[in-house]
């Protein structure tokens, strides 16, 4: 996320004459990627997002162990964007059928980071919300470096990656000590958030864990429900590895008078880098401490005993 923006797909007639046009002019070896395979059956893959649509999502791809979200550091596309901008064409298009990939290394192609490793693993990261904004998608593919010629990494070989949303963190238990929260959250991971086409165990390495972050507002303020964007949210925890689906966390309200927490979850990724958008919000928390007591602790007065009465006969 900190090196790309969003984009916006580009039409057809712009991109299908260059889609084949090979990458890594500057890496020694061929290193396109993309999902129209030229080596055998020609096919396209379809990206399913149940998000805005496909011409706004976002994007990232680098090597498994090699990529850095710095631009200039690492193995991966640098900040050459989706759209096209800081290379020659757009990397996922309108091309054909909805949601084909075409992209590698190389300054024929964009300023892309480094040159992949032959044999290498390399990983495909898209991300979208819902158009209310209350709701985040994502999917990541890896697949290995293959032999053809044409087409380096083929990312449609398992079937084109579809968007799943982002899990919604489930608040199981909460307290407070002062002004500090404490809460337990669980989970659900949906399938399809990683897809490991090269059969090699990449998935623990390309989701490496879970942020748990916080977005705080007034309780009159309703917009925390629909700000999915990364950098508006805050990280007060982590837990580590990709099936893990539960977290305590503890943190402090900036002001707990009039505010309200929200937390949400976003996977940790290999490479540092971060993915756009934030999952659906928890139930809010207050940050007012007195509200989380039971209720008004009330003081109890002991009631006088005088002397027991003789009752007359």
């Amino acid at each position: 996320m900190t090196k790309r923006t969003l984009f916006t797909l580009l039409a057809v007639a712009a991109v299908a004459v260059v889609a084949a046009t090979p990458a890594g002019a500057t890496c020694g070896t061929n290193q396109s990627m993309g999902t129209y395979a030229s080596c055998g059956p020609d096919y396209y893959g379809v990206f399913a997002d149940p998000g805005v649509g496909l011409g706004s999502i976002q994007g990232d791809y680098w090597q498994i162990g090699a990529g850095n979200a710095a631009v200039g550091l690492g193995k991966d596309n640098g900040n050459y964007e989706p759209d096209g901008t800081n290379g020659s064409q757009p990397w996922f298009v309108n091309f054909g059928t909805p949601g084909h990939l075409t992209a590698g290394w190389g300054t024929d192609l964009g300023t892309t980071d480094g040159c992949p490793v032959d044999g290498g693993k390399v990983a495909l990261a898209m991300y979208d919300k819902s158009a209310d904004g209350r709701h985040a998608y994502m999917t990541i593919a890896v697949t290995q470096q293959g032999t053809c010629a044409n087409l380096k990494m083929d990312f449609a070989q398992g079937g084109a990656p579809n968007l799943v949303e982002i899990p919604k963190p489930t608040i199981t238990a909460s307290s407070h000590t002062g002004t500090t929260r404490n809460v337990t959250m669980t989970w659900n991971i949906p399938a399809g958030l990683c897809n490991d086409w090269s059969n090699s165990g990449q998935c623990p390495l390309a989701i490496t864990g879970w942020d748990v972050v916080k977005l705080e507002k007034l309780k009159s303020d309703g917009s925390a429900d629909a700000n999915r964007a990364s950098t508006a949210w805050s990280v007060v925890g982590t837990v580590a590895g990709n099936t893990a689906n539960t977290a305590s966390v503890s943190f402090a309200c900036t002001t707990t008078a009039n505010n309200t927490a929200t937390l949400a979850l976003r996977p940790k990724l290999d490479g540092g880098f971060i993915p756009n958008f934030v999952g659906a919000g928890s139930t809010k928390v207050e940050c007012d401490p007195t509200l989380a007591d039971p209720g008004p602790k009330f003081k109890v007065i002991d009631k006088k005993v005088g002397p027991a009465k003789v009752q007359p006969n």
